[in-house]
């Protein structure tokens, strides 16, 4: 069921869903393609521009602003943070994570050494996954549509990550049609596959 919108407010969400959510899968996945490649700089620079559009893409959807942090998602983050009624649920090592890809994630241009954490894949999936699942207009769930509407709530979310989608999201879309990039989304990811990664990464 859709709601309908006042225009300027759909225009405002969907330049929030294209410009930032999507172009972040987008970037997510090439992230993914550079690790399954060995591809240390790509695939940091492309987890920390993800991620970044992420948290960009909840402030907007939560109508704050995102302005003098650039491509720093600590920052972002701490903003998200102060979204009140946002209930932010994340484990320690996805804030851990977040300090990690924001220290050596723009290292591109070499300017100083980069240390590739070797649960960084894993680590990536996860972030996304707790981060990517409030990128969607929240009040949009406060109005009648909310009664027919599952929102299913952040702990089952977490028991059973596989049932959380986002309506017209860019990996859903690719999931469903096992598009060429499904490959590189679903390799080795517990957040889209049905099996746990083994002990020697297969």
């Amino acid at each position: 069921m859709n709601v309908k919108l006042p225009s300027e407010q759909f225009a405002f969400i969907d330049f929030a869903t294209r410009s930032f959510r999507n172009t972040a899968d987008q970037d997510y996945i090439s992230a993914r393609m550079s690790y399954r490649a060995g591809l240390i700089e790509p695939f940091l620079w492309s987890g920390l521009h993800a991620i970044e559009k992420y948290l960009k893409a909840i402030l907007l959807f939560n109508e704050k602003k995102s302005k003098k942090c650039g491509h720093n998602i600590e920052k972002l983050l701490c903003r998200v943070k102060k979204i009140e009624g946002l209930d932010l649920r994340l484990p320690e090592s996805v804030e851990s994570f977040i300090k990690y890809l924001n220290r050596f994630g723009e290292n591109r241009y070499f300017e100083g050494g980069v240390l590739l954490d070797s649960h960084a894949l894993d680590n990536l999936d996860e972030t996304v996954w707790y981060i990517r699942r409030y990128c969607f207009y929240i009040k949009e769930f406060e109005s009648d549509y909310y009664r027919h509407a599952r929102r299913i709530p952040p702990l089952e979310q977490e028991q059973h990550p596989k049932r959380q989608n986002l309506s017209g999201g860019v990996l859903e879309e690719i999931i469903k049609k096992e598009s060429d990039a499904y490959d590189y989304l679903i390799w080795e990811n517990f957040f889209t596959v049905n099996k746990k990664r083994n002990a020697t990464g297969s």
